[in-house]
Parts: C-alpha cells; sequence; structure tokens
C-alpha cells in the first residue's frame, strides 16, 4: 500500500572497519579479520569509502567477497581523477565481480572520457556526489541520478544519511522518502555513517522497513 518499502531496499553503512563499533555492535575480542563476517550476518549491504578500496590489494578484496554470504551486495564509491586511476580501481573491485551492485561517483568523475562513462553504466547501477550537469564532464556523459538524501526527491540508487541518530518516527519517513525515490531501482541502499550508535539506528531501520514492507 502506500508507504510501502520494497523489500529490495537494503540497509548498510559506509565501511564496517569502524573503532567506535567494537565492544558494542562487535563482540569484545573479536578479531578485526572476522568484522566483514559478523557485519554481513547483521546487514545485507556496504558501501566501501574509495579511500579504502584504494588502499586495498586485489587478494584482500577477494577476501571481503569471501567473508560475506551469497545475498550479501557490495557498493563502492568511485573517485578517480584520470583514467589510469580508473584502472587501478578497476583492478581493486574485480574480485568482488557481481556482489558489486552499485557505484556511488565523487566528484573528479567527470574527468572520465565518456566511453568509460558508457562502460561504467553497462556494468553498474552509477550515482553521483557532484551535480551530474556540473562543468567539466565530457561531452556525452550519461546523466546520473544525484544520490539521495532526506529531503531531496531525485529519484537514485543510493541514500546517504549523515549526522546523529534519528527516532523512530523520523526514520520511519526517511525510508518511505527513500523507498519512493529509488522506486524505479532493482537495488537500493539507504546508507548509514559510521558514527558511534548507527548501528543500532540500522537495526532499527531494518525492522521498520519490514513492517512497511509487509
Amino acid at each position: 500500500g502506500a508507504g510501502a518499502v520494497s523489500t529490495r531496499l537494503r540497509i548498510g553503512a559506509r565501511g564496517w572497519e569502524h573503532g567506535s563499533w567494537d565492544s558494542s555492535f562487535y563482540p569484545e575480542g573479536l578479531p578485526p579479520e572476522w568484522r566483514l563476517t559478523y557485519y554481513a550476518n547483521a546487514f545485507r549491504a556496504v558501501l566501501v569509502p574509495a579511500e579504502r578500496l584504494m588502499a586495498s590489494t586485489p587478494a584482500e578484496v577477494a577476501g571481503w567477497a569471501g567473508d560475506v554470504h551469497s545475498g550479501f551486495l557490495f557498493f563502492a564509491e568511485l573517485a578517480p581523477t584520470g583514467e589510469a586511476d580508473l584502472d587501478a580501481w578497476l583492478d581493486r573491485v574485480a574480485p568482488l565481480g557481481e556482489r558489486l551492485a552499485g557505484l556511488v561517483l565523487r566528484s573528479g568523475a567527470g574527468q572520465l572520457s565518456p566511453a568509460r562513462w558508457s562502460a561504467l553504466s553497462g556494468r553498474w547501477t552509477l550515482a553521483s556526489l557532484a551535480d551530474p550537469a556540473a562543468a567539466g564532464d565530457p561531452p556525452g556523459s550519461p546523466s546520473l541520478p544525484p544520490v539521495w538524501r532526506p529531503g531531496s526527491g531525485s529519484a537514485s540508487c543510493v541514500g546517504l544519511l549523515e549526522g546523529e541518530s534519528r527516532g523512530p518516527r523520523e526514520l520511519r519517513q526517511v525510508l518511505e522518502a527513500f523507498g519512493a525515490a529509488s522506486a524505479g531501482c532493482a537495488e537500493a541502499l539507504l546508507c548509514f555513517p559510521g558514527t558511534p550508535g548507527a548501528w543500532q539506528e540500522m537495526e532499527r531501520a531494518q525492522v521498520i522497513a519490514g513492517l512497511l514492507g509487509g
């Protein structure tokens, strides 16, 4: 009915390596290399920060893919400053294979060639943190939906939440608004920051989304 949230909506965080989650979300003494598996048992997606990807090796990223269950998806930030940067980034994400569901293009992505834009958009859902019509985009670049934020009506497959936690009523409003904005997307990620209590808000969001989608 009205306000329903699709079951394709996933709740996740920007990264999973948050020190403030140790001994609260993550059990005390949990080895760091087990965090992703633990996280993936609670949530169905994560947004990998661009800087974390570029600091990793393809072997490490392959390990991430092996640490999660088959229903888990990765979304990744892309912040290239040129074609060589993009090649390095593609090398990093390649081991994720079909588990990589979408990209969030940060500023600087406009420096890519139209052919590269087309190749990326042919493989993954793209959303943009920058204004897609900003000066500097090459001619022929596809128009990308900006990343959704509370209060914005633009359709997008990724929503970024920032700041302090929301109460249940406000959280429901956010979920309904993002559900409407992402109605045409095959997969949709509502992404929370890595703040100390965010994991509790994420758990509440999953419960509310389940009720709205029922």
